[in-house]
């Protein structure tokens, strides 16, 4: 996925939503819309030499082929657009994917019978669960297709993976999904997610790092400030993220003392929270 911070953006304008680099060496920008309009060609055309001038800036040239990818909601069929623009000194060709082709139902069913037979899910199976309540016009289904995709991911035992689902989902049904649903799902991400994605790491580190931060410390201090040297390296430890709970295994300091230490420092460092 590339930058699409590019100047001069007319406040009117919306902004680029996705821009990738492919295997192939072409540069993708990927567009969402929920309804077709000629005003959208002429979006894309003032996009495309701010796309060229950052490549020759950066690059020295061109891009050496740049897709125009819109991909509509179930809102817009495939028989209501135009795909090719010939205007003589101008020729734009889009590439387009319609969401109202594909069986959200079918894929709800198919993804869900590889779960419970604990077959792992493919790179497609994640991409579409993220973009299947968009498969439906209707709000009621397509809050209803949140919901199981919330529960389906549940299931899934690779926290990566179950993440992606979600944060992807959000971000690509982002004005579909209710708040209280939003951040429902942002809290799953913070449990499912990133703790997990991280827990692995964090125990084989922690040793390690309560190694480091004691040597680091004690080379300065005396055997009678025991305690003010534990201190010491719990402060350590939360300022590099460590949690309430893992600080007290290691130091051996009660939880509520850790508590309050935390308290201290993120108070003290305008944050107010920990």
């Amino acid at each position: 996925m590339l930058p699409a911070d590019f100047p001069a953006v007319e406040a009117n304008e919306l902004r680029i939503d996705q821009l990738f680099l492919l295997e192939d060496g072409s540069v993708a920008l990927i567009d969402y819309e929920s309804e077709y309009s000629k005003k959208n060609i002429v979006k894309y055309l003032r996009y495309v030499p701010r796309i060229f001038e950052k490549w020759l800036k950066e690059h020295g040239d061109f891009p050496e082929k740049l897709r125009l990818i819109v991909i509509y909601t179930a809102d817009v069929k495939s028989s209501s657009t135009k795909r090719v623009f010939d205007q003589g000194a101008i020729r734009v060709e889009l590439q387009e994917g319609f969401l109202s082709e594909l069986d959200g139902d079918q894929i709800t069913a198919d993804i869900e019978r590889k779960i419970k037979a604990g077959e792992p899910i493919s790179d497609k199976d994640i991409m579409l669960l993220i973009i299947l309540p968009l498969t439906y016009r209707e709000k009621d289904r397509q809050n209803k297709a949140v919901e199981r995709i919330i529960d389906l991911t549940d299931q899934v035992p690779d926290p990566v993976k179950s993440g992606k689902i979600m944060a992807g989902m959000v971000t690509f049904a982002n004005h579909i999904i209710t708040k209280e649903m939003r951040t429902k799902i942002y809290g799953r991400l913070k449990m499912t997610f990133i703790d997990q994605m991280f827990a692995e790491e964090m125990q084989e580190a922690l040793d390690q790092r309560a190694e480091e931060v004691t040597r680091e410390v004690t080379k300065s201090v005396t055997a009678s400030v025991t305690q003010n040297v534990t201190k010491e390296i719990a402060e350590k430890f939360l300022q590099k993220g460590v949690s309430l709970e893992e600080v007290s295994e290691c130091t051996n300091l009660p939880l509520e003392t850790v508590r309050k230490l935390a308290d201290e420092i993120f108070h003290t460092a305008g944050d107010g929270s920990f």
